[in-house]
């Protein structure tokens, strides 16, 4: 029993083997023919046509009207047949079953264009946060660096957008200012749509929040050695805020924050700052804002900060001022009363020269009075001696004392002009 069950496992697989060989050795002609065309449906003559089917290929060339034909022999019909054909850089391939005679026309396809070389664009803002009515600073560049154009594109906090269209320079950055018209988050990115070389891209999406702008003043003094008094306003002030402020004694390289100074109702804040610095500081204050308010700076105001020894010098050097200044007026006083007295002086002097003109003159004239005097004694004497003459004689006599107080008279008219 066994052994026929072997013979028919052995005389099966004979069969099989047979069958299988029979099967391999099996020719089945197939004649596949079609046309190539161009793109725009013109012939392509002269391309070059592979047709595979069945584990079968062959290759011909089309002729002037782009027509082809291969005969194969493959081991079972239908087939599937593909054909490929290229023409000058054009390629193209198509595929049908059948069996027999088999068509399969070929449109070839243009080259594929090369790959454009990859781009990136790359944006940024100058700070994160600014006031309503500003405008955000939006920086860019373009890799690698040409000049193109690129869009910014802008979401305003509604959702709606806009673009603006800006050139990049020749090393592919771009600048662009993007007003901030309404209080919210803006969303901001920059897009290059390509090139024939070049392939698209798209930036990182920046976010600035617009808030409600603030002003921040401050002024500074010091009213004595180390210590240094601060005011200043905030507005609008929003209730709770703090102002901080900031010294710096490297002419502004360094700020170190010294204090917060709670801002009042009405805006003004003030602290008292103690340094054992001295010399000239500056001083800013900070506000760095809320939610709704945006943050503000001032700029940096300059303060002189003595120290004892200069503040008593100071008041050593004030008072040597005002002590100069005294000495200053009194000498201006004392100038001013001796150009008086030499005035005076002169005055003095002058009308002393007068007087002695004066005197002189009436010295001049008592001694012609004297020797008048010593003439007319001279002359009575003579007067006396000559009583005893005769009339004759007193009769010169007279004639002599005539002339004689003429002279007199004379003399005395004389005397007043000299």
């Amino acid at each position: 029993m066994l052994r026929r069950r072997v013979y028919a496992l052995v005389l099966l697989a004979l069969a099989v083997a047979y069958a299988a060989t029979r099967n391999a050795s099996a020719q089945v002609p197939v004649t596949v023919w079609g046309y190539v065309k161009m793109p725009d449906g013109s012939p392509a003559a002269g391309a070059s046509v592979t047709v595979s089917a069945g584990g079968a290929s062959a290759s011909t060339v089309t002729d002037s009207t782009g027509k082809y034909k291969v005969d194969l022999t493959v081991s079972s019909t239908p087939v599937t047949v593909t054909v490929t054909a290229s023409l000058g850089g054009y390629a193209g391939s198509a595929s049908a079953s059948g069996e027999g005679v088999v068509r399969v026309d070929v449109v070839l396809q243009p080259p594929p264009p090369p790959p454009k070389k990859p781009t990136s664009v790359y944006v940024s803002v100058d700070r994160p946060e600014y006031g309503v009515g500003d405008a955000a600073l939006v920086q860019g560049r373009l890799s690698p660096a040409m000049q193109a154009a690129v869009k910014v594109v802008v979401v305003a906090p509604n959702g709606s957008r806009y673009e603006v269209s800006v050139s990049t320079g020749s090393d592919g950055s771009f600048t662009v200012r993007i007003p901030l018209t309404s209080r919210g988050a803006w969303s901001i990115y920059a897009a290059f749509p390509g090139s024939d070389e070049y392939s698209p891209s798209t930036s990182q999406v920046v976010t600035v929040v617009a808030k409600e702008k603030t002003f921040l003043s401050v002024s500074a003094r010091s009213p004595a050695p180390g210590i240094v008094q601060v005011s200043g306003s905030l507005a609008p002030a929003p209730s709770g805020a703090v102002v901080e402020v900031y010294v710096s004694i490297d002419n502004g390289s360094t700020w170190a924050r010294l204090l917060n100074a709670p801002v009042g109702g009405d805006g003004s804040f003030s602290a008292n700052l103690s340094t054992a610095v001295y010399g000239r500081i500056l001083v800013k204050a900070v506000f760095r804002g809320t939610f709704d308010y945006a943050q503000s700076e001032t700029a940096p105001v300059a303060v002189e900060v003595s120290s004892p020894r200069e503040l008593l010098l100071t008041q050593e050097n004030e008072r040597l001022k005002a002590r100069e200044k005294a000495l200053n007026e009194t000498l201006e006083r004392l100038s001013a009363e001796v150009g008086e007295l030499r005035r005076l002086s002169d005055e003095l002097k002058s009308s002393l020269s007068s007087c002695n003109a004066t005197v002189e003159a009436r010295e001049r004239a008592l001694e012609n009075l004297e020797r008048e005097l010593a003439l007319l004694r001279g002359e009575l004497e003579k007067t006396r001696l000559l009583a005893y003459a005769a009339v004759p004689a007193a009769a010169a006599l007279g004639a002599l004392a005539g002339f004689a107080l003429g002279r007199r008279k004379r003399g005395k008219r004389e005397a007043p002009s000299a």
